[in-house]
């Protein structure tokens, strides 16, 4: 079988990025790490705000020239028209209602971004992320691509400089859950930023036999590796966290048949070292 590169599976960049935001700390660190991949990949950030406000708070919406101006992108006393000539198109919307997941849900219905970034209250362990009950609505039910930045994590953005860590992503797959969904979801973030020589590694942990044959071709941005061997799930995850230290977790969800889902409720709590790791999934419809 001929392999492919990732440019000949049609992978593109992300050209556009929504960040529902609650104004809270854990918030803005999502809303920067959404910056960091509109100014690398010149796209389109939407920023929406749900409430019960009677008027619409927008000092409260984080800064994206004040932002820039701290990385040392913009200078101090730069205008709107200096931030679209980096390519980025900035707007802030927002939506009275007492509803908020559905609020947004419909929005992203009618908007269709490319991807949405969210922040979550994650304290302990990767399970803990799903508690936020909002978050994990709008990942399930937008069937769109989701990046979750867990609350009181490094995440992959340098707050004071926004300078981009990402050297390993992690990718544990399964047959059942669109393997190959999940190599090009990885290749589309990667594509979207400013850097190189990241290493994504596909794990499969099972029966040597069952594992999914993917085909992929190292590129200046991306080189890949195939990790496949038996043991518990939990455990060898676990270790494989423990010493590859992944900086982003790629993972496909289909409802409750995923990679993810299985192990929902609870179990994922003993793998503690993910909780300082941002996860990008997507629930692929079947």
């Amino acid at each position: 079988m001929k392999t492919e590169t990732i440019e000949s599976r049609g992978i593109v960049p992300f050209r556009s990025v929504h960040v529902p935001t609650d104004f809270s700390q854990g918030s803005h660190r999502a809303f920067e790490h959404a910056l960091r991949l509109a100014v690398d990949g010149q796209t389109e950030l939407r920023l929406l705000h749900v409430g019960k406000d009677k008027n619409p708070p927008w000092d409260e919406f984080p800064g994206v020239r004040h932002t820039l101006a701290r990385w040392g992108v913009l200078e101090r006393n730069s205008d709107k028209s200096d931030v679209l000539d980096l390519g980025v198109e900035p707007t802030k919307f927002f939506l009275r209602t007492r509803n908020p997941v559905k609020a947004i849900l419909k929005d992203l219905q009618a908007t269709r971004p490319d991807l949405i970034v969210m922040a979550t209250h994650a304290r302990v362990g990767l399970a803990r992320i799903f508690q936020s009950s909002l978050c994990k609505k709008v990942a399930r039910y937008s069937h769109l691509p989701t990046l979750m930045v867990p609350h009181g994590s490094e995440g992959l953005v340098e707050e004071n400089t926004g300078k981009l860590t990402l050297e390993r992503i992690l990718i544990p797959i399964s047959p059942e859950v669109a393997p190959a969904r999940a190599v090009k979801l990885a290749g589309r973030f990667v594509a979207t930023l400013n850097c190189k020589q990241v290493v994504a590694r596909l794990i499969y942990i099972g029966d040597q036999g069952d594992g999914p044959a993917i085909d992929v071709e190292d590129s200046e941005k991306m080189t890949w590796e195939y990790v496949s061997r038996p043991g518990d799930v939990l455990d060898e995850l676990n270790k494989e966290v423990t010493h590859f230290k992944p900086d982003l977790v790629v993972m496909m969800s289909r409802g409750r048949d995923s990679v993810m889902d299985t192990f929902m409720p609870g179990k994922l709590e003993t793998l503690t070292g993910f909780a300082n790791c941002p996860i990008l999934t997507e629930n692929v419809a079947f």
